[in-house]
């Protein structure tokens, strides 16, 4: 009726991202671009109105842009201090950006402004969620209760008091709670719950984690198939340990027989890469022959985000950390990519409890080391890449990576990979651990290594060139180099170098 009242295209956003976030549709992404739109609509018509600003940073943080959300949403608030939904999304927003402490003021501030149902609910919800990500799970549990006792509980909060229970240790409770969410939202999935920014990537993993402990199905995001499931005798056990600077590193150990460490590289995440069509056939084949033992390290994945130090020394560190921890004695070493430059540098340092080495797509020189000064710039013109995008919610920057890391995947292939890098660490860590991978030099160390050692390589791969796979071979005494063809820097499982793979791998160790 009026193409210029700017509260009704504030509305129209509101509509969409409260539809997205509540009942989480496989159409999320058409219907958050049109929130989108009206949400700049509005902003456009009248820049000055607290809904308009509200709901214009509600879908920056829908997008994963949360520095913008806040700065938009503090803007709201200047216009209008006493707005109940403004101080709430304050709050929420932090919580996403990863600075949960800092949401607990702004939630009870919105608390004492309103006590109405309709909001209250959410705020108790999203209360329990913050504790839920400081770990205070007994107070999560007095919130979310709360919660799930009001007039019109919440998705989320049935699926938070789900997950707060299985952390608490009690199973049948949870059950009861994932009834209750099954029922209130029949079909949602873990995947589901994935694709939405409740919070920062890392607390998001521990969330979806529970309540696939307390089975609900892993389901699979629009035009995907859902990822294959553990085997029946294959489950995951995931620990953590703690480095000499008090850094806590997971690490995960699957599958029965004589030990084999996969040494991390960038990037991992022990639970995405378990689930993931680029990783999962790796790992389970592997595991069939052997205990397996990876790790995530420092700044990524399950492992802490917030540290001081990343550099090789820590990666190195780390590696001794987690195989001590484990318990092992002897063992041999897969090291993939940057990880075989971490595996050389421990066996030769350690070289009486490395039994075997096995080195894929890997390098002894970082692209700072290569001699080039025209590998160098492109280095940074990525990193400056990373900086600029790897958080967005939309891939186009980290599609670049994508491309270079597995140029012959499927589009399915590709999205895992795509959402597996901005779940697996954040834009800083991202770029603090490839500047520290650039800087590698591990060369003057393989004369030295002492341990049998198989080297393998694409001969068409462009992530990291065969030159330098041929190079670290030659220099490792009595290496065995096998030359796979291929043009993806980490195996698929439908290309002709993953079964030689595996057969040369297997008989190496035999």
């Amino acid at each position: 009726m009026d193409p210029a009242f700017a509260p009704a295209f504030a509305m129209a956003a509101e509509a969409r991202w409260r539809y997205v976030l509540h009942f989480i549709p496989d159409n999320r992404s058409e219907i958050l671009d049109q929130g989108r739109e009206k949400a700049r609509k509005a902003v456009t018509l009248d820049p000055r109105d607290p809904t308009c600003l509200r709901n214009d940073a509600r879908m920056h943080s829908m997008f994963g842009q949360h520095d913008i959300a806040i700065s938009k949403i503090e803007e709201a608030i200047a216009l209008n201090p006493n707005d109940v939904l403004s101080h709430h999304f304050l709050g929420a927003f932090l919580c996403s950006a990863g600075r949960a402490v800092e949401d607990i003021p702004h939630l009870d501030r919105a608390k004492r402004l309103s006590s109405r149902d309709i909001f209250l609910t959410g705020m108790l919800t999203h209360r329990a969620f913050v504790a839920f990500d400081l770990e205070r799970y007994e107070e999560s549990f007095d919130w979310v209760r709360r919660a799930s006792l009001s007039p019109n509980p919440r998705t989320m909060t049935f699926a938070l008091l789900t997950a707060v229970l299985i952390k608490l240790g009690r199973q049948e409770e949870a059950q009861a709670a994932l009834g209750d969410l099954l029922a209130h939202a029949p079909g949602i999935t873990c995947a589901k719950y994935r694709e939405n920014e409740f919070g920062a990537p890392k607390v998001m993993d521990r969330f979806v984690y529970a309540l696939r402990e307390a089975g609900l199905p892993e389901g699979g995001g629009p035009e995907t198939k859902a990822p294959a499931s553990d085997p029946p005798e294959m489950h995951q056990e995931i620990r953590f340990c703690t480095a000499s600077d008090g850094v806590r590193i997971a690490y995960a150990t699957v599958g029965q027989g004589p030990p084999l460490v996969k040494t991390a590289n960038w990037l991992n995440h022990l639970e995405y890469d378990w689930e993931s069509p680029i990783w999962r056939h790796k790992l389970q084949e592997l595991a069939k022959d052997h205990l397996l033992v990876r790790y995530d390290e420092r700044g990524n994945g399950l492992s802490d985000w917030d540290v001081d130090d990343i550099s090789f020394e820590a990666f190195v560190r780390d590696l001794e950390t987690v195989v001590d921890a484990a318990g092992l004695e002897r063992f041999p070493f897969l090291g993939i990519s940057q990880g075989c430059s971490v595996s050389i540098a421990y066996a030769v340092r350690h070289p009486e409890r490395v039994t075997y080495l096995i080195l894929y797509g890997g390098y002894a020189r970082g692209q700072f080391r290569r001699g080039s000064a025209e590998k160098t710039e492109q280095a940074e013109v990525v990193i400056t890449l990373m900086q600029q995008g790897w958080g967005q919610e939309n891939p186009a920057f980290r599609q670049i990576f994508t491309s270079n890391f597995i140029p012959g995947a499927t589009q399915e292939q590709m999205r895992w990979f795509n959402d597996l890098q901005r779940m697996t660490a954040s834009p800083e860590n991202a770029v603090r651990i490839r500047r520290a991978v650039n800087d590698i030099d591990v060369s003057a160390m393989l004369p030295e290594v002492t341990t049998p050692a198989l080297v393998l390589h694409c001969r068409n791969e462009a992530a990291v060139p065969f030159e330098e796979g041929r190079l670290m071979a030659s220099m490792i005494p009595g290496a065995r180099f096998v030359a796979l063809e291929g043009q993806n820097h980490l195996i698929l499982e439908d290309e002709p170098a993953w079964p030689r793979f595996l057969e040369e791998v297997r008989s190496f160790l035999d």
